[in-house]
């Protein structure tokens, strides 16, 4: 099967886990390489969030090299246990998804701007050494909403944990106590093989340009977020290529932290 993207390859196979089906083998290995490639962009920036969500479409599949007590992550992977998964596009069942996610955040059913929830997922990850031993597990709560246009956000909430000190985002709005960090990247999708211009590096020295290899052809992408913590639970609001400024989603947490 041809996917339009590489998330709806993502959805599909967390469907299956969801319902106890086994994903393909090629299935999986797929979403795998794209886990590593993207986790490769974050890891340039010592990003402070470890998002595997799907981000889902976005899922937190972006990622950075991060310290535990079992040794340096170099990548993550889905996991492949059934009991990680879970989705429900019933926002009365979203209880049900916490208890499995053993976090309860803050959400809301709408979001400024039109967007309304559509469905939640919870998704399993695990962080793999470069021995690919296994050196973390943990569970994400991933909301997803969609505006009237059909574009869609996620809002992600993980156990926020010690991670290396982040990059100076672009944007930082104080909410009381709470720190709303904004990030606005350019990500270039290119295939294996793919040599830096020297415009690329030109923009990579700038920051927020990030090359992640592995694409099947070149592809440019904005991906713009919002990250803050809050009583042990980290959360972001992210999407690719949303057209929303800073203020935007800065309003959007806000709506949340109420």
């Amino acid at each position: 099967m041809r996917y339009e993207n590489w998330e709806d390859s993502i959805k599909e196979a967390f469907d299956m886990e969801s319902e106890n089906i086994t994903a393909s083998a090629h299935l999986k290995d797929q979403i795998d390489r794209e886990i590593s490639r993207r986790k490769e962009g974050f890891s340039m920036r010592k990003f402070n969030s470890r998002k595997i969500a799907v981000v889902a479409a976005c899922l937190c599949l972006l990622v950075p090299a991060t310290i535990f007590a079992g040794g340096k992550i170099t990548s993550y992977v889905s996991s492949d246990n059934p009991a990680d998964y879970a989705k429900t596009k019933n926002w009365e069942d979203i209880s049900r998804l916490e208890e499995k996610a053993e976090m309860k955040g803050d959400r809301v059913k709408e979001l400024p701007g039109g967007y309304f929830f559509k469905e939640a997922r919870v998704n399993g990850v695990e962080g793999k050494d470069d021995s690919g031993e296994t050196v973390s597990r943990q569970r994400e709560l991933d909301l997803t909403y969609e505006n009237g246009s059909g574009r869609k956000l996620d809002v992600i909430m993980e156990k926020a944990i010690e991670e290396p000190e982040a990059a100076t985002p672009d944007e930082v709005k104080k909410v009381g106590d709470i720190s709303l960090k904004y990030n606005d990247d350019t990500y270039k999708f290119v295939p294996v093989g793919y040599k830096k211009t020297a415009e690329d590096k030109k923009l990579e020295a700038k920051g927020h340009y990030y090359i992640s290899f592995g694409s099947d052809r070149i592809e440019m992408k904005n991906y713009r977020s919002v990250i803050w913590e809050k009583d042990g639970i980290r959360y972001m609001i992210t999407g690719f290529d949303t057209g929303l400024s800073a203020n935007d989603l800065f309003k959007m947490a806000q709506s949340i932290l109420k």
